[in-house]
């Protein structure tokens, strides 16, 4: 079995570079003997503590439950993924925000009028919190 071009060998547990992948005995560990690292690192990427939409309702993040909100949800960038591989003096991490921004969004905003039937309308801009980096924490402790 030949390795393919632009395919890279990882150093631990992987069989010899002279190991013959020709022969039945040995093609079951060659196929685990080569690794993207590109196709490797966008994993550990995806999953990691990073920013990522989160779908967040108006009237919750903004604590108004007078008003209604349209759209009822909007999509903003919160840290979220796998805190792993935290210190060893850590024995939980959590992804937490190292850098936040607030955002504007215009939404339709409806009130009741009051003494009177119906609502008022009006174009509002709300701010939401995003979050632009993130980082893992040892939880209870906000220097990390």
């Amino acid at each position: 079995m030949n390795r393919p071009h632009g395919f890279f060998t990882a150093e631990v547990g992987l069989p010899p570079m002279n190991l013959d992948c020709e022969s039945e005995k040995h093609q079951f560990l060659c196929l685990f003997a080569v690794v993207d690292l590109n196709l490797l690192k966008e994993e550990v990427r995806l999953y990691s503590c990073t920013p990522r939409n989160f779908s967040v309702s108006l009237r919750e993040e903004l604590k108004r439950t007078d008003t209604i909100f349209w759209p009822l949800c909007l999509l903003v960038k919160r840290c979220g993924g796998n805190c792993a591989c935290c210190q060893q003096s850590c024995n939980e991490c959590q992804c937490v925000p190292t850098k936040v921004t607030k955002k504007y969004h215009e939404v339709l905003q409806l009130k009741p009028r009051i003494g009177v039937r119906g609502l008022h309308k009006s174009l509002t801009d709300v701010p939401l919190e995003h979050h632009e980096e993130c980082d893992c924490v040892c939880k209870g402790n906000t220097e990390g």
